[in-house]
């Protein structure tokens, strides 16, 4: 095959695109675990809520 017909592939993004890159990465997880915290908290508080309707009308 002809190595030559295949564009060269850059070998490593610059540090700064990198950098942004992984910034803008631990942001979203950040937002993601936090949305995610709120979730299990309301999850928690809901099954208190449905426990506490069960053994009252029990």
């Amino acid at each position: 095959s002809d190595h030559n017909a295949w564009p060269k592939l850059i070998a490593s993004p610059s540090n700064t695109t990198t950098t942004a890159a992984y910034k803008n990465t631990n942001e979203a997880n950040r937002e993601f675990e936090n949305e995610l915290q709120e979730i299990k908290e309301k999850y928690e508080q809901e099954q208190k809520r449905i426990e506490q309707k069960y053994k009252s009308s029990h």
